[in-house]
């Protein structure tokens, strides 16, 4: 994930966090909407997260993959390596090293949510997610 992204994420939080007294659950919602505000931005090379969103108590990154650059069974091969992906991803989240990370994962916590990241290949429209459990958070 670039940091405009979380940056902006971050600043949402910090802006409701000044607001009204509502719920964990209602201010993860509520930065999840302004942080969309803000997509698509590239995560990597070919890959866009199009949205951010929040349901079921779900933070859900939608990230698009080009198709074209990956190859048309770019989504089965990422299925293929989703335990080496999903344990990649939640050691960067969690390792710390970035506050502005550290932050989104604090409010994620705090309002018992998971992550997901749901890869989605364009044009075809194969999916395939990697969720990081609140529990492990």
């Amino acid at each position: 994930m670039k940091k405009s992204i979380l940056f902006t994420f971050l600043m949402a939080i910090f802006a409701i966090s000044l607001s009204s007294c509502s719920s964990s659950q209602d201010k993860l919602k509520q930065a999840c909407e302004e942080a969309t505000k803000q997509c698509p931005v590239q995560a990597d090379y070919g890959m866009s997260i199009v949205s951010i969103d929040y349901a079921d108590n779900n933070v859900v990154y939608n990230v698009e993959v080009d198709e074209s650059i990956y190859g048309e069974d770019a989504i089965k091969q990422f299925t293929a390596a989703k335990d080496q992906m999903g344990e990649a991803m939640k050691g960067a989240i969690l390792s710390g090293s970035d506050k502005d990370i550290a932050a989104m994962v604090d409010l994620c916590r705090k309002a018992d949510a998971n992550i997901v990241f749901k890869y989605t290949g364009k044009p075809s429209g194969q999916s395939f997610e990697i969720e990081i459990p609140a529990s492990e958070l």
